[in-house]
């Protein structure tokens, strides 16, 4: 067992002890069992296949992408509060089903959302009015792996905080072989946020923000390692905090939901 020691919240001799479990033995397994290992929580489980899981509290879901959504409703069907990795599911109708089964069963379903924890976001005074980011791909790498067009929708629909689209414009220009060489797309929000997004290939991984708000202008690079471990390291800490203190996730099912909508409309005007 393991005592969560938050950032915030309650003191820790307030919490109650947490077993906690990974499952999973990917290299997203890895990064956040090491992430758990940062903020002081010990592992009371850790395995390929959560179906021989002991009981647990918490489950952190890092199986390969394919079977997360059949193991993350195996944990919350069993009252085991799950974290999901990202993609929770591999269509939008598992991720529905899965908030559902949560929901019946009364237990709490977190979902990756790593870049909204960054450190250069914690002042951040949102909504931003506009929101530029450029993504960019190490030359001879894919353009759209690791679920670029989601990783970006998610930080604008964080960033802007629209409730709504009121117009989506996207553009790939590609080579011989059909392969993306530069993608773009352009999103206006209800409440009056523009967000554009951009994705290319240079020397280095990076991803940039500038971001405007009511009050102030940021600009920060936010694919350093140390500051994705923060981030990491954030997310988890609140997602644990979040159980033993009956809060709702910081991130949920609905959010992710918001996210693949929006990625799937992109990836639509894409083709």
């Amino acid at each position: 067992m393991s005592l969560l020691m938050p950032a915030s919240g309650p003191s820790p001799a307030a919490l109650p002890a947490l077993r906690v479990g990974v499952a999973g033995d990917t290299e997203v397994a890895a990064v956040r069992r090491a992430s758990l290992a940062r903020i002081g929580v010990g592992l009371a489980w850790e395995g390929p296949d959560p179906r021989n899981m002991p009981a647990l509290d918490v489950l952190f879901v890092a199986t390969p992408p394919a079977e997360r959504y059949a193991d993350a409703r195996e944990a919350v069907e069993r009252g085991v509060a799950a974290f999901v990795e990202w993609p929770p599911a591999p269509a939008l109708r598992n991720v529905q089903a899965l908030g559902a089964a949560a929901e019946e069963a009364g237990t709490p379903l977190g979902v990756s959302r790593t870049l909204r924890f960054h450190p250069a976001l914690a002042t951040l005074d949102r909504p931003a009015r506009l929101v530029v980011l450029r993504r960019v791909v190490p030359a001879g790498g894919s353009l759209l792996a690791g679920y670029t067009l989601a990783l970006l929708a998610d930080l604008c629909l964080f960033l802007a905080q629209g409730p709504a689209l009121t117009r989506l414009d996207a553009q790939a220009t590609r080579d011989t072989a059909r392969a993306p060489r530069a993608v773009a797309f352009n999103l206006r929000f209800q409440n009056g946020a523009y967000a554009q997004a951009s994705v290319g290939a240079g020397e280095a991984a990076a991803l940039h923000l500038h971001a405007t708000t009511a009050t102030a202008a940021y600009d920060a690079d936010l694919y350093h390692a140390a500051d994705l471990d923060t981030a990491r390291d954030t997310e988890t800490r609140l997602f644990l905090d979040a159980v033993a203190t009956r809060r709702p996730p910081p991130v949920t099912p609905l959010d992710a939901l918001q996210t693949l909508r929006l990625a799937e409309k992109l990836w639509a005007r894409l083709r």
